[in-house]
């Protein structure tokens, strides 16, 4: 199994609004992550301390919101992404090629390195979509004996109103059966195997990665889903109506300089190849 029909698909049709409305991360949680992988330690006067001896790879990197964080903490030389959407690939590699920043085009389930070559793999919003037996087996032949996988999600905070109204608008037109992160199936996987431990999640809960949006910009978060972006030009217009009918009974929407503070959680877990 490779990477998931919706996701492939959507993704390709919405790069640009992609790469420009999906959030990025704090350097508190990013710091985080690095630690829990063995990549980042800190010293006596809390300066960060960056392993250079580890090779990192970062699958479905994207157009990069991740890696915008990494490259101030990992080397090229130290650094290589996958990702199997060509028009994301194109994207990564026009804000990332002049730094020397690889991706190539690839997937979860064929990974183009050698065995036990990778210290570190790292995925940022994308491990539902391939969390199958597939990719853990060719996850674990790259690994290094004490190799670690860290993954990284933001999720908004549906504990405020407005935020859970507006998500539960365009939640109602995914497709049947997406596994999408907040169900939580991702972790299926990790059931009745050997190969990894189980993820552990971060003991600490991140809640400050605040993005101020105007009406618009909320909207484009809205089409860079994959199961939105997939659709057709009249139902992507349904829906926006809709959304912004949500938007309109919380805000004045046509007030031309509103902005609206998105408020995301971003959870983290971690776990050692076996």
């Amino acid at each position: 199994m490779s990477v998931h029909k919706v996701s492939e698909k959507g993704f390709n049709a919405q790069v640009d609004v992609y790469s420009k409305a999906r959030p990025s991360y704090t350097k508190s949680c990013s710091e985080s992550l690095l630690k829990n992988v063995g990549v980042l330690s800190y010293d006596n006067e809390g300066e960060v301390v960056i392993d250079n001896d580890k090779k990192i790879l970062e699958i479905g990197a994207g157009t990069g919101k991740f890696t915008e964080i990494l490259v101030n903490y990992i080397k090229p030389e130290n650094y290589v992404a996958v990702e199997p959407s060509e028009g994301m690939v194109d994207k990564f590699k026009e804000i990332f090629g002049s730094r020397n920043y690889d991706i190539i085009k690839s997937d979860a389930t064929s990974l183009p390195f050698d065995d036990e070559s990778i210290d570190v793999i790292l995925m940022a919003q994308c491990f539902h979509w391939f969390a199958n037996e597939d990719s853990l087996k060719e996850m674990h032949r790259v690994l290094k004996s004490n190799g670690k996988l860290g993954f990284i999600w933001n999720l908004p905070n549906e504990q405020i109103e407005w935020i859970s109204n507006y998500r539960a608008t365009f939640q109602q037109y995914e497709f049947e059966n997406l596994p999408q992160y907040r169900k939580g199936l991702w972790k299926n996987v990790f059931d009745d195997q050997s190969l990894f431990s189980n993820p552990v999640p971060s003991k600490i809960t991140f809640e400050d990665n605040i993005t101020p949006c105007s009406v618009d910009m909320l909207w484009e978060k809205v089409l860079s889903r994959s199961y939105i972006a997939s659709r057709g030009e009249e139902e992507q217009k349904m829906i926006k109506k809709d959304v912004l009918n949500s938007l309109g009974e919380f805000f004045d929407i046509e007030d031309e300089n509103l902005i609206i503070d998105l408020q995301y959680l971003t959870d983290i877990y971690f776990c050692d190849k076996l």
